[in-house]
């Protein structure tokens, strides 16, 4: 429920939401034209199309499209009663949706480079519009798809080649593709038209004791996708659908999901097919490929702060006052922030710093951790700098109440925050970034756009910690967010990027408007 309620103003108090939709929509390969292979020396690649990875290459892919209008899309809460979920729904939102799934599958590797998701919805007296664009796993499940792959295959038409390959489609025949393990049970007439049934069902999310996920599909020989498809999925985070699972299996659980428990259940149904004229041929390579070599930063890029740095480096020149300016201020908080300069003069470091502008001075906002563990925030503010005299002007400062650990040997190498800031505003790198309604324009950052840090080490009570499950290293993402008015909407856009290489994560715009 938080996934959603936290997204709201003004949010309610939900147990539960149910969300009741009906509609129509359109699975298509899109056939890319001769325009999308500038790239190339011949047209043996004709039908694919051109898309920027994470790290701003261009990749030639399969380009996948969901488009879904939903002419019922009503939304209904639960609220608590004495301290159990009510069975009933007290509060009824309609309204009608369109959103657009939208993936890439590079076409030697066949992995997916990139998930957008577009959607546009009226709630009531509410408009909402945005986009959200992930690269490599991402999409509704994407978090979710982090510990069961496949699953994400649900929210629409199964492709039956990536499903089943090569695999002999006959009674009886069974194997397995992303998690699934499926099973031909007979024929059956659709229609006019005898059609092999297939049930399924998701190994991963019954092992993991999630819950379950079965999928039924009627497959016909001549439509690349499922002509008829249900999907039935229930996952939950409580101890009553653990019960038979392991300690380790049980702590996976708590670390990918959140609090509560998620039910799915649609039919997809197939009215029209229109077929191409051309296949496009897979796992082969193409001219201008990027390399290795073409994707990640230099060794000598990456800056090693954790051995006895304070914090992530940060000499922009297109933002006023950046980090290293600021840090200079420091010490003239040691009588109202005696504990944050402390620390920092010793063997403490920043591991959460993030600015905002205003006007012509900087707030910056840092958290720190010193060797004892001890852990704070302190919220200051920079004006004048170059020419003028640096001004300093302390606003507040706090403890925190959970655990922040002190770990700087699992603090990774990483590009300093001016470095991922340029890398950003390559509007050819990524053109989605730089505009009116984006982060930046050509000059730097947008007045309103922030940016910060977060870094991550095994024992943090902050966040995810996979510590004992995966390995003992840290992580470093970089964020960049920014809140405006256009008119009479509300406008927000947000990026995370990881600072070991640069590499873009994925980036949400979204828009709301009160109707009247």
């Amino acid at each position: 429920v938080s996934l959603v309620t936290d997204r709201l103003d003004d949010p309610p108090n939900y147990c539960k939401i149910r969300l009741t939709f009906q509609g129509e929509s359109t699975a298509s390969i899109t056939e890319g034209t001769g325009a999308e292979l500038s790239t190339q020396s011949s047209d043996d690649r004709l039908g694919a199309v051109k898309i920027r990875g994470g790290q701003g290459m261009s990749w030639l892919a399969v380009e996948s499209v969901n488009d879904m209008s939903f002419s019922q899309f009503d939304v209904s809460g639960h609220y608590p009663i004495a301290s159990k979920c009510s069975d009933f729904t007290t509060d009824t939102t309609t309204g009608q949706a369109d959103l657009t799934l939208t993936s890439w599958k590079e076409l030697r590797e066949q992995v997916v480079l990139a998930t957008e998701l577009d959607f546009a919805a009226t709630l009531s007296a509410t408009a909402y519009e945005g986009t959200a664009f992930t690269y490599g796993v991402g999409g509704i499940f994407g978090d979710l798809e982090e510990l069961s792959p496949g699953l994400g295959m649900v929210i629409a038409p199964v492709e039956l080649t990536d499903f089943f390959g090569n695999a002999y489609i006959t009674k009886d025949a069974t194997g397995t593709s992303s998690g699934w393990e499926w099973r031909v049970t007979g024929s059956e007439k659709v229609g006019s038209t005898n059609m092999w049934k297939v049930t399924a069902s998701h190994r991963d999310v019954r092992d993991f004791c999630l819950g379950y996920a079965t999928m039924t599909m009627w497959l016909d020989a001549d439509s690349p996708w499922a002509a008829r498809q249900t999907v039935d999925v229930a996952i939950s985070s409580s101890e009553a659908s653990q019960s038979s699972c392991s300690a380790w299996q049980q702590r996976g659980v708590d670390a990918v999901l959140p609090e509560g428990e998620l039910e799915l259940h649609h039919t997809f149904e197939r009215t029209t097919l229109s077929r191409g004229i051309k296949a496009i041929e897979l796992g082969k390579t193409y001219d201008n490929r990027p390399q290795a070599n073409d994707l990640n930063p230099d060794d000598d890029e990456l800056v090693n702060w954790g051995v006895d740095g304070t914090h992530l480096p940060d000499n922009s020149t297109v933002r006023q006052h950046p980090l290293d300016e600021a840090m200079d201020c420091i010490d003239e908080f040691s009588g109202v922030a005696s504990g944050a300069v402390t620390a920092l003069e010793n063997d403490g470091y920043v591991w959460r710093a993030v600015d905002k502008q205003n006007g012509t001075s900087t707030e910056w906002n840092l958290s720190w951790v010193d060797s004892d563990t001890t852990a704070g925030w302190l919220h200051f503010s920079v004006s004048g700098g170059g020419a003028e005299t640096l001004a300093c002007e302390f606003i507040a400062k706090g403890t925190f109440d959970e655990s922040v650990s002190h770990n700087r040997d699992s603090i990774p190498k990483v590009l300093p925050l001016h470095a991922i800031e340029t890398r950003l505003m390559d509007d050819q790198r990524f053109p989605a970034l730089t505009g009116p309604s984006a982060l930046f324009d050509n000059n730097g950052p947008h007045e309103s756009t922030s940016m910060g840090y977060l870094v991550v080490v095994p024992g943090t009570g902050f966040g995810i910690d996979f510590s004992d499950l995966l390995d003992t290293s840290g992580a470093t993402t970089v964020d960049v967010q920014r809140q405006w008015q256009d008119g009479t909407k509300d406008r927000s856009f947000s990026l995370l990027a990881d600072a070991s290489d640069g590499r873009l994560i994925g980036w949400t715009s979204l828009s709301t408007e009160e109707l009247g």
